[in-house]
């Protein structure tokens, strides 16, 4: 899935959750992975975090990763395509509207894609919406994406590049075995496990090879503000059915 955007960062959002959100529609699998390149702060990681818990806790997908490729990481196989695209586009006598555009692309790429085992699709968005606005505006991510300021003695942190949502009730013994970070207002904090169990954390490693988290897991969505996230899904069609 991918997008050609302009430098407004607002409608570069607004377009990428346009992109997606069109492909989740048709997408019935349990678990959502978002791979994207190196450059965090392009990505809008903000955003992307908010609508990664909100899909989580209302049910959408058991989990949802989102990943970053390393700096100095060696071409995917969406960057040929990229190239392939672009060559394909440049080299067409003419492109008069949207439906010439996908010809061409399709026409090219289709049986690159379709070789390589995997399903191939080339269509055209007509309407955007304003995402930022849409998204939920209760959800913090305080901590999740910032370098932390290394402590006396230690060795200056990095960004972290890989991140998981998932819900208490689907992390390995229902959390009870993770080290968490559950700062909430009092309002919010709830004792019962029946209604914390749909409490979103956003579980952080340093890469996706490392196999130990990179700080505690940070409570981002409680349980006690689902309402907000079952009216948002609502609002854009994506309730779990």
């Amino acid at each position: 899935m991918s997008a050609l955007a302009s430098i407004n960062l607002k409608w570069f959002v607004d377009t990428q959750f346009g992109c997606l959100h069109h492909s989740l529609a048709s997408t019935h699998l349990p678990r959502l992975w978002l791979q994207s390149d190196n450059t965090v702060k392009e990505i809008r990681n903000g955003n992307a975090g908010r609508f990664a818990a909100a899909l989580t806790q209302g049910n959408v997908f058991t989990c949802v990763s989102h990943n970053h490729l390393i700096v100095g990481h060696t071409h995917e196989d969406c960057d040929a395509l990229f190239s392939v695209v672009a060559s394909c586009l440049g080299a067409a006598p003419t492109l008069e509207t949207p439906a010439d555009v996908i010809r061409c692309i399709s026409k090219k790429l289709q049986r690159l894609v379709e070789d390589k085992s995997m399903e191939f699709r080339c269509e055209m968005i007509e309407t955007v919406r304003d995402w930022v606005e849409l998204l939920p505006d209760n959800i913090t991510l305080r901590n999740a994406y910032r370098d932390r300021k290394p402590k006396m003695g230690e060795e200056k942190k990095k960004v972290p590049q890989s991140f998981c949502f998932v819900t208490r009730e689907g992390m390995p013994s229902q959390g009870d075995e993770v080290t968490k970070d559950e700062r909430l207002p009092r309002v919010l904090r709830r004792s019962d496990y029946e209604d914390r169990r749909l409490d979103v954390f956003a579980l952080i490693k340093q890469t996706m090879a490392k196999t130990a988290l990179s700080q505690n897991a940070l409570l981002i969505l409680p349980q006690a503000l689902l309402p907000q996230t079952e009216a948002f899904l609502n609002s854009v069609s994506l309730a779990a059915s």
